[in-house]
C-alpha cells in the first residue's frame, strides 16, 4: 500500500494461528483518531462486563407532600435523557410530592470536576455536540437543542430550547415568505453555570422546523436545573435553587438502570460517539479506583490493561478515550493485538464484535464496502482527523472462525479520499482472499507493497 505523503502503520494478523501476515510500520505509534475507541470499548467490556448497567436516581425524603431537598445522583450513565428525567418528576408526583422546601441538588461526585476531556481544549471555540463535556450526571449527552418553528410570514417564529429551563434566549427569528431560504443564526455564551443564546435570521413559512444541537459549556448543575423546571411544569412548588451537592443523602425515591453496557458500546463502534467514549472511559476508573474518577486514572487503567496482556508497543500513549484531537499514540500492531485479545475472550467477544460497524450495512461503514454487504465480512472502526485516516477491525471468511484482524493508520496526509480508497482496496483484497483461499498470496503481496 503506497502513500505519496504521510506515514503508514499497517498490520494484518491471522486470528486462527496468531501469525502476522503483513507489517508496514506496524510498530510505529501514531495518532489513531477514533480507532482509540477500540481500546476504550475493550477495556470497558472487560473491566465492567457486558451486562453492567449504570444507575441514576433521585434521593430524598417526602413527608406530607414536602421534600426538604432532592438529590439527583448518577455514576456516569451516558444514555440518561430528558424523557427519563421527566419520568422521574412524574413518579415523584405520584409519590405525593407537592413542594420542595429546599434546593434541588445534583451529586457529581462519582467523577472529578474536570468536565473537558484531555485534548478537547485544543479547539475551545467549537460548540458542536461532538465536543460535549463529561460528567457523572449528564443529560442528553450534555447537549442542548434549538428548535425553530415557522408561523405566518411577517410574524415571529417560535424559538425553543430542549431540554427546557437551561438556556436563556435573546433576539428573534422572523417567519418569511415560503420561497425564502432558512438563515437562522445562533451564538451561545456561558452565563455562569447556565447558557445564553443569541438568535437571529429567518425561516420560511410552511417549511420544516429547524433543529440544531450544540454542547453545553459546563454540565455541573445542568440536570438539576432541568429537573427543577420539570417539577415546576408538573405543579410542584420548588422554593430553592439548583445546586451541586447532596452527597450525604442516601434514601432513593425513584431511579432507573441503563441498558446493558453491551448495548451502550454500540455508540462507540457504530456511531463513533465521543461523549459515550469519554464517559465510559471515566466510568471504568470510577468502578475500579473509586470516586472521583479522573481521565488520568482512566488512562492508567487502560495502559495497565494493555501491559498485563502484553498488547502494547513502544511509544504507546493514552490520554483520552475517544481519540479526538491530538491526544493518543497507538501502533497498528497494538490494535491487531487488542482485536485478537477481544476475539479470543469468550466473556466479551460477542459484544465487542457486535459494537463494530459492518461494511455496507450500518454505522460509519454504511456507505463503504457496499460490495461486501451480503457477506457481512468487514466489521471495523473508522477514524478521521485533520491529517489522520484510519480503519481497524476484522475481516471474516465464510466461516466466522476464519478471520483476520487488521489495522491501517495513515497520518500526516490531507488526502483523505485517496487514503481511504487505498485502505478499502486492501480490505477488499483481504476479504476476497478469505472467501477464495487461492488468492491469499496475492492479497498478502498487496499488503506488503
Amino acid at each position: 500500500m503506497k502513500l505519496r505523503h504521510g506515514e503508514l502503520g499497517l498490520a494484518v494478523r491471522d486470528l486462527g494461528n496468531g501469525r502476522e501476515l503483513a507489517d508496514v510500520g506496524a510498530g510505529h505509534a501514531l495518532n489513531p483518531a477514533s480507532n482509540q475507541k477500540l481500546i476504550t470499548a475493550a477495556v470497558a467490556l472487560s473491566e465492567l462486563g457486558p451486562q453492567f448497567r449504570f444507575h441514576v436516581g433521585v434521593c430524598g425524603k417526602i413527608e406530607d407532600g414536602v421534600a426538604p431537598r432532592l438529590v439527583l445522583r448518577g455514576n456516569g450513565d451516558p444514555s440518561f435523557d430528558y424523557d427519563a428525567l421527566r419520568g422521574f418528576g412524574e413518579r415523584l408526583v405520584a409519590l405525593g410530592l407537592k413542594r420542595v422546601s429546599g434546593d434541588v441538588f445534583v451529586d457529581q461526585s462519582a467523577f472529578d470536576d474536570k468536565y473537558t476531556p484531555p485534548a478537547f481544549q485544543q479547539q475551545p471555540g467549537e460548540w458542536a455536540a461532538f465536543r460535549a463535556p463529561v460528567s457523572a450526571v449528564s443529560l442528553e449527552r450534555n447537549t442542548t437543542t434549538l428548535r425553530v418553528f415557522p408561523t405566518t410570514a411577517g410574524q415571529l417564529a417560535r424559538v425553543e430550547f430542549e431540554p427546557p429551563g437551561y438556556v436563556s434566549v435573546q433576539g428573534e427569528v422572523q417567519t418569511e415568505k415560503p420561497k425564502k431560504r432558512e438563515h437562522v443564526g445562533l451564538t451561545l455564551r456561558p452565563r455562569g453555570l447556565l447558557l445564553g443564546a443569541q438568535v437571529s435570521g429567518g425561516i420560511p413559512e410552511g417549511g420544516p422546523a429547524l433543529r440544531v444541537t450544540r454542547r453545553v459549556d459546563n454540565p455541573e448543575i445542568y440536570a438539576a436545573i432541568v429537573l427543577k423546571s420539570v417539577l415546576l411544569t408538573l405543579g410542584v412548588e420548588v422554593q430553592g435553587e439548583a445546586r451541586r451537592g447532596g452527597e450525604d443523602e442516601t434514601v432513593e425515591l425513584v431511579g432507573r438502570d441503563s441498558a446493558e453496557l453491551a448495548e451502550l458500546t454500540l455508540q462507540l463502534g457504530k456511531a463513533s460517539d465521543n461523549f459515550y467514549a469519554e464517559t465510559l472511559f471515566k466510568a471504568v476508573a470510577a468502578a475500579k479506583r473509586g470516586k472521583p474518577a479522573t481521565a488520568e486514572s482512566a488512562a492508567q487503567i487502560a495502559l495497565e490493561w494493555l501491559k498485563n496482556r502484553q498488547l502494547g508497543d513502544e511509544g504507546l500513549k493514552l490520554s483520552n478515550g475517544s481519540g479526538l484531537y491530538d491526544a493518543n499514540r497507538v501502533s497498528a500492531r497494538t490494535f491487531t493485538r487488542v482485536l485478537e485479545s477481544a476475539y479470543l475472550d469468550a466473556n466479551i467477544s460477542r459484544a465487542y464484535q457486535a459494537q463494530l460497524a459492518v461494511g455496507g450495512q450500518d454505522g460509519t461503514l454504511r456507505s463503504r464496502f457496499f460490495a461486501l454487504r451480503n457477506r457481512s465480512s468487514v466489521h471495523a472502526k473508522t477514524g478521521t482527523l485533520n491529517k489522520v485516516t484510519a480503519l481497524s477491525g476484522y475481516v471474516f471468511g465464510p466461516e466466522q472462525q476464519t478471520a483476520v484482524a487488521f489495522s491501517i493508520l495513515v497520518t500526516g496526509t490531507t488526502d483523505h479520499a485517496g487514503a481511504r480508497q487505498r485502505i478499502d482496496a486492501l480490505v477488499l483484497e483481504i476479504s476476497d482472499a478469505l472467501w477464495a483461499p487461492s488468492r491469499a498470496s496475492a492479497s498478502i503481496a498487496l499488503a506488503r507493497r
